[in-house]
């Protein structure tokens, strides 16, 4: 009995000491979220970019009628209830759909209905480039297209040009005969939506030429003649043709990239050495370079004023210089083609000289806030952005990080000896890669499917030639460039850029570095950004435990994602399965950005060509035995491929175990002639060719290419019960930027 009453109290103590620690937790928890009423203007953008998440997220466009009577509903409500910053909240988030939906109509365009066929093309020319294939492509405003009237006309249209042209500058008038159609959709349902980028951009058609290219007359580009568009335009190519006639080569390219944003000149195994190594970060112009130009000339112009010792005692030297800096800045932004994440730069980089100016902190989160608050009203679109995304999940990582360290690494950088602060320098850039690569890694693993893990190596070497030889020399450049001098920096530049893509090379080629995941669902990357916000928005430790909880949820969510097991094109032409880390394809000689695209979204990852097998449409013992041992026993002739799926376990990356259905007849049928078979046995059809109903009783689904030129690129997951059919129109919904598929004869 004694032993029986200590239990009992044991237990009660136990569970009264519980009970004490989830008090204190929920005491703690109240006080830190009232805490946030505080930081309101931190969590601002949180809540206006939850909004317009949640108007790309919907199936229908919403009007705008009703989104505005949204936003008034929800300001009455803080009438009603008091401005306090809960409330507040709630109107940014009701006010996304109307800022998403104001943005979409306030950039609408005609777009092709249809491919037009060899039509003659006239107009103005507004860019041009080159593509990683090296085929220059021009950006055209027309004025005549075929015979399209003005209502029909597009905005924009993008041509690829093969043969050769003569020189050209924008704002120049040409002529050409080429094939357009509308921009097409992704490649799989959840795939990048070229459309919808295109839409924003108002380009209406895309297509290549089928004549040579003839210029009418050179137009004005000054200026506010040709538009400032065209003029701005013509500044950039012309000094990126400058420093690739100086620095030849990918180093070359590189150069020009950094001074202009433009990438044309840079070979394919550059641009993928450079994203291996995790260092495509620095083609891509935002803070670090913004910020370099401007704090470059900040201190050479404070510098150069305090020479003058009457000028320093009776002038503002220190707003002089910060005024210079602000406008070089600005300048630089507009050369390298105000993209978001420079646009972010420029923001905070004029908001933080304003801010030295005034003696405060020149660096803060609610800087950050501004400018994500100042993107998303412009443009909303670049929400969905990997820009967007990864340049601000860095900064405020950053930020947020050194908010906490900052103090520490201060006090051990005072009166430091030159050995120490050096030793410090690499200390914080270790930091700040690591802290930077951690949280780009889930929005990287979104975007583009593949993870790397030597970064850290290889921007130890590339951030400080970026920061100490690189920039600095790029802005000599740019000052010498008129007097014809920019050759001494220029040269120097491309000594230092050759370092960095040795870096780059030898990383990218170390064993594992590039690694790809399989596409997970858009909910679960925005439950690893909440958690990530709740931790560097905060600022208390009672809030740690919710950020990993959300963190953790959103790991699992997108770690346990299932991927489809086949793929067809919009086309209706090309057909992959996805089976132990292989894709087998219908034809080995179509759609090579389809099959790129999939091999991504099925966490194939590796380089074009590293894993692929286009052994599926070849007939012969070899390949059937080679299918089987693969588990996908299909045997294939002209007419179509069919076959059992031997229910063998798929291993980790294919699916989870247990999941997989053995003895499930799969038919794909290329010709009609293969129908009157396949509609008798097959339990799963995908036909390329039209299929009736009454005609075809047997299989559980049918997908045939009326269905497929419908709703666009389709997956199907083979192994749910039942099998599991997703579409490109189910996931893009009835939005402006998606188009009906014109008719075709079947």
């Amino acid at each position: 009995m004694a032993q029986g009453r200590q239990g009992v109290s044991a237990a009660d103590r136990i569970a009264a000491a519980l009970a004490r620690d989830w008090r204190r937790r929920r005491a703690g928890l109240a006080l830190a979220f009232a805490a946030q009423a505080r930081r309101g203007l931190l969590w601002a953008p949180v809540a206006l970019g939850g909004g317009v998440a949640v108007y790309f997220a919907l199936p229908v466009e919403p009007p705008l009628a009703l989104t505005l009577l949204a936003v008034a509903a929800a300001l009455a409500g803080g009438v009603v209830a008091g401005w306090r910053a809960p409330v507040l909240l709630l109107v940014l988030v009701a006010a996304g759909p109307a800022v998403g939906a104001w943005r979409t109509a306030q950039v609408a365009a005609p777009v092709l209905a249809r491919e037009t066929g060899a039509v003659p093309v006239t107009g103005r020319l507004l860019a041009q480039g080159v593509d990683a294939a090296g085929v220059r492509r021009l950006t055209l405003a027309p004025e005549r297209l075929g015979r399209l009237d003005d209502a029909a006309r597009p905005a924009r249209v993008r041509v690829s040009v093969r043969t050769a042209a003569p020189p050209l500058r924008p704002g120049d008038r040409v002529r050409l005969t080429a094939v357009l159609a509308p921009p097409p959709g992704p490649a799989a349902p959840g795939a990048f939506d070229f459309a919808r980028q295109a839409y924003f951009a108002r380009l209406g058609g895309v297509g290549y030429a089928v004549s040579a290219v003839e210029r009418l007359d050179p137009g004005d580009n000054r200026a506010g003649r040709a538009g400032w568009g065209a003029w701005l335009q013509g500044v950039r190519e012309g000094v990126a043709s400058r420093v690739r006639a100086v620095v030849p080569g990918a180093e070359g390219g590189v150069a020009a990239a950094l001074l202009t944003g433009l990438r044309g000149g840079i070979p394919s195994d550059t641009a993928e050495a450079l994203r291996v190594a995790g260092l495509a970060h620095l083609l891509a112009i935002s803070g670090l370079h913004v910020g370099l130009v401007a704090a470059g000339l900040f201190f050479t112009v404070r510098a150069g004023l305090a020479l003058w010792p009457w000028l320093a005692v009776h002038w503002p030297i220190k707003a002089m210089a910060a005024a210079v800096a602000w406008a070089g800045a600005g300048g630089y932004v507009l050369l390298a083609g105000a993209t978001v994440p420079t646009l972010r730069a420029f923001i905070m980089v004029s908001l933080s000289l304003l801010a030295l100016m005034a003696g405060r902190r020149p660096i803060s989160l609610r800087l950050v806030a501004v400018a994500a608050l100042a993107i998303l009203v412009a443009r909303p679109e670049a929400l969905v952005s990997a820009g967007f995304q990864m340049s601000f999940a860095a900064v405020v990582a950053l930020v947020a990080v050194y908010d906490r360290a900052g103090p520490a690494l201060a006090r051990w950088r005072r009166d430091a000896p030159p050995g120490r602060r050096l030793a410090l320098y690499f200390l914080a850039l270790l930091l700040s890669t690591l802290v930077a690569e951690l949280a780009i890694a889930p929005f990287a693993a979104y975007q583009f499917q593949r993870l790397g893990f030597y970064g850290l190596a290889a921007n130890m070497v590339a951030v400080p030639l970026m920061s100490l030889a690189i920039m600095p020399l790029a802005l000599v450049a740019l000052v010498l460039m008129p007097l014809g001098l920019d050759a001494l920096a220029l040269r120097p530049m491309g000594w230092a850029v050759g370092v960095v893509l040795d870096t780059a090379t030898a990383v990218a080629a170390w064993p594992g570095a590039d690694i790809g995941v399989k596409a997970f669902p858009a909910a679960a990357l925005g439950l690893v950004a909440l958690g990530g916000l709740v931790a560097a928005l905060g600022g208390q430790r009672a809030l740690m435990a919710p950020a990993a909880l959300l963190l953790a949820a959103g790991l699992a969510w997108a770690a346990s994602a299932g991927r489809p097991d086949l793929f067809v094109d919009r086309e209706a032409r090309l057909v992959a399965w996805v089976r132990d880390g292989r894709l087998w394809l219908s034809h080995p000689a179509r759609g090579a950005y389809d099959r790129e695209q999939w091999r991504r979204l099925s966490g194939l990852g590796g380089r074009p060509g590293g894993q692929v097998l286009d052994q599926a449409g070849a007939s012969g013992d070899r390949a059937m035995a080679e299918g089987v041992a693969h588990g996908l026993a299909l045997r294939c002739d002209p007419l179509g491929c069919a076959g059992r799926l031997d229910g063998r376990p798929q291993g980790l990356l294919d699916a989870p175990l247990g999941r997989h259905r053995s003895g499930r007849w799969v038919a794909v049928a290329f010709d009609r002639a293969a129908l009157a078979d396949d509609c008798r046995r097959a339990d799963i059809l995908v036909a390329l060719v039209p299929v009736t109903g009454r005609a075809c009783p047997a299989p559980r689904l049918v997908v045939d290419r009326r269905l497929i030129l419908a709703a666009g690129a389709v997956a199907i997951d083979l192994d749910a019960e039942p099998p599991r059919l997703v579409t490109a129109a189910g996931v893009r919904g009835l939005r402006p930027w998606v188009r009906p598929h014109p008719a075709r004869r079947p």
